[in-house]
């Protein structure tokens, strides 16, 4: 396979398959060694939903690292597939620094992207929290994505980390990591800059709820010299991403999935589908362009049943995990969802 700026039905179920397969391994894995019971499940999903009111959850809350990757990392995979069809042109980086990795969506996108090239790629994944890098240590990826973890967040880069050289990078990730708190963008920028080894690029990507701080960002890369910079929104990428794909073995009930969107009560954001029981199956009124994973969705059915299953259970939980289904484009599902994209090059 060459490198191309879209992707083929085939070769995008084909991603889509490794992409679930390797995030429920590693839940599993997780869940296995007994790293994390029902209540810290919950606990998780709790500490994640601040999410959806623009606060930061404390990554330190045990099982919110599996949460997450039930929620967002395959929302994380696919938007950074999406951005780096987007710079095929300049062939697969040999050197990757992504800040703030979080459980390693960038290192996963990257090992799918290209799966009919050897050339080797260095992932450094600078990472503040201990179970966030826990869980991303144990994503299986081929041997040519060979992965440097590193504790630390931002700060760690503006007086210079002793593993991190500067002028060093082919490519910069960004994604989902930007602090709420006002800080300095230009410095943020500039230490950015002076990170890349031109041409090099600078991918950056954050949900609606950060536009604030992605603007400020992305003006800030233009002041030290990404002058080449594409705006987008994630509804924007390549049409096969936010197309139907149904995978293989999927069960009824999770490609019935939910009712048609319904409306949220008042002072909600956007709208939230309502889930069907298994029961309900038979009902094929999907969502338009849903596409759905199938081990997670199926692990996190069994999962979910356990964790509402709970006693006082905060309302918040009771959200965010009966959500369904579990799509790994789950923005296909919302037109209003929004994430911004801005891809920088230089050289």
């Amino acid at each position: 396979m060459n490198l191309s700026n879209s992707y083929t039905r085939q070769e995008w179920r084909s991603i889509l398959q490794r992409v679930d397969s390797a995030i429920h391994s590693a839940i599993e894995e997780r869940i296995k060694r007994g790293a994390v019971s029902i209540s810290d499940l919950a606990s998780g999903f709790s500490e994640l939903a601040l999410l959806r009111e623009g606060r930061e959850p404390d990554y330190s809350v045990p099982g919110i690292e599996i949460a997450y990757a039930f929620k967002y990392l395959p929302r994380r995979v696919s938007c950074l597939l999406g951005a780096l069809a987007r710079i095929s042109d300049r062939g697969v980086p040999a050197r990757v620094l992504d800040i703030g990795a979080g459980s390693d969506a960038a290192s996963l996108a990257l090992d799918v992207w290209s799966p009919g090239l050897t050339s080797p790629i260095a992932v450094t994944c600078l990472e503040p929290s201990n179970s966030m890098r826990s869980f991303g240590q144990r994503l299986k990826l081929t041997p040519r994505v060979q992965r440097r973890w590193l504790s630390g967040g931002f700060e760690a880069l503006y007086d210079g980390h002793p593993e991190i050289p500067l002028a060093s990078f082919d490519l910069i990730v960004m994604s989902a990591c930007l602090p709420y708190a006002d800080t300095d963008w230009i410095r943020l920028a500039r230490t950015v800059g002076e990170l890349t080894a031109p041409p090099a690029s600078v991918i950056v990507i954050e949900p609606n709820q950060k536009q604030w701080q992605f603007s400020r960002l992305v003006a800030g890369l233009r002041q030290t010299g990404y002058y080449a910079i594409q705006e987008m929104c994630c509804h924007d990428l390549d049409p096969i991403i936010t197309s139907e794909i149904k995978l293989p073995n999927t069960t009824a009930a999770v490609l019935a999935g939910c009712r048609p969107l319904t409306p949220e009560p008042v002072g909600s954001s956007a709208p939230r589908a309502v889930p069907l029981s298994v029961s309900d199956a038979s009902d094929h009124r999907v969502y338009s362009k849903c596409c759905c994973s199938t081990k997670l969705n199926q692990r996190m059915q069994s999962l979910g049943a356990q964790i509402l299953n709970l006693p006082n259970l905060p309302s918040r939980v009771r959200s965010i995990v009966g959500d369904a289904p579990y799509p790994v484009t789950s923005w296909n599902s919302n037109p209003g969802y929004r994430e911004s994209i801005a891809i920088c090059t230089e050289g």
